[in-house]
């Protein structure tokens, strides 16, 4: 058993309104009990206006809250990160629970200095769905002028021997991470606030920069999927902000000429096509990333003084 501590940094906004956070916190209490081991607990609360910050300090007086004064979204991450007195951090959702011994698998990969992340096998937060579905590692690759991240589902993890083998991982959203790393990265960019594709951005940067990113199917956690983000937005704006940061991703971070060349060239296609079906997102997902160019661009030239691994050999680790 690894004798390292850990601070779990738990994300949470109106989770005791939602039902969420009293199990996601039980079953970290469990878990950190059972260990016996000084593991930091730091709550980063988005300005929830439920009873979330009373229920904390009742039913789990040993967490540290940090009390943001306004939903910061995803990016508040780095807060909690900051803030944290150990030298890996356990990245999780309100919408979330661990099982007892989904620790040790994560911590015995960083014996290798290259780690940056390990993220774990993802199964619904309705057990009984678990043997049918289910989140193992992540790929990506280009498709039509896109980057496609796909996570392999229960069924092709087991078909490929991935449920009981670790491997490369294209990013990790929730799992542990190098926090000395984390924050010379700078952490997840707000510019991808609210949500997605920043867990991606931030993984991404670490390949470039010559680290690697795990996928650890020992380690088990459930989840319940889009359990905060869907009751703020609605499905078209949720599709939207995908659609904005996807083009973000691009731009900051793809320095070949075929990718952006695929991309440039698919890119109508990908905006107006939609149009004729009624789906106006990933237009208008265009239009906001626009807006944003000038920000990403600026850190584009950063990411390109910094390289260490050119795209198509990132994208060929990761198959």
């Amino acid at each position: 058993m690894s004798s390292r501590e850990v601070s779990f940094v738990i994300l949470n906004y109106n989770g005791v309104a939602l039902q969420i956070l009293p199990d996601c916190l039980a079953s970290v209490k469990k878990m950190v009990e059972q260990s016996g081991m000084d593991h930091e607990v730091i709550v980063v609360d988005n300005g929830s206006t439920d009873d979330s910050v009373s229920h904390i300090k009742t039913h789990f007086p040993a967490a540290r809250i940090l009390a943001l004064p306004e939903n910061r979204f995803v990016t508040s991450y780095n807060d909690g990160f900051s803030a944290s007195t150990k030298e890996i951090c356990i990245f999780l959702n309100n919408d979330m629970i661990v099982n007892p011994d989904f620790l040790e698998p994560l911590l015995a990969h960083f014996t290798n200095d290259q780690v940056f992340a390990v993220g774990p096998f993802i199964l619904p937060w309705d057990k009984a769905e678990a043997p049918h579905f289910g989140i193992g590692r992540s790929t990506g690759r280009l498709r039509f002028g896109y980057i496609k991240t796909q996570e392999e589902s229960y069924e092709q993890a087991n078909r490929m021997g991935l449920l009981t083998k670790s491997s490369y991982s294209f990013h990790v959203a929730a799992g542990a991470y190098d926090k000395k790393k984390y924050l010379a990265l700078g952490g997840l960019d707000p510019l991808f606030s609210p949500c997605y594709w920043e867990d991606t951005d931030l993984c991404f940067r670490a390949w470039r920069r010559g680290f690697t990113v795990i996928y650890e199917p020992k380690s088990v956690i459930h989840h319940k999927h889009q359990g905060t983000t869907s009751r703020v937005f609605k499905k078209r704006q949720l599709k939207a902000i995908m659609g904005k940061n996807r083009h973000f991703f691009m731009w900051k971070n793809i320095f070949s000429m075929r990718y952006l060349a695929q991309y440039f060239f698919f890119l109508p296609f990908r905006l107006f096509v939609p149009l004729l079906y009624g789906n106006a997102a990933p237009l208008i997902g265009f239009i906001r990333a626009l807006k944003g160019i000038g920000p990403i661009l600026a850190k584009r030239r950063d990411e390109k003084k910094a390289a260490k691994r050119r795209d198509w050999e990132i994208f060929s680790m990761i198959r």
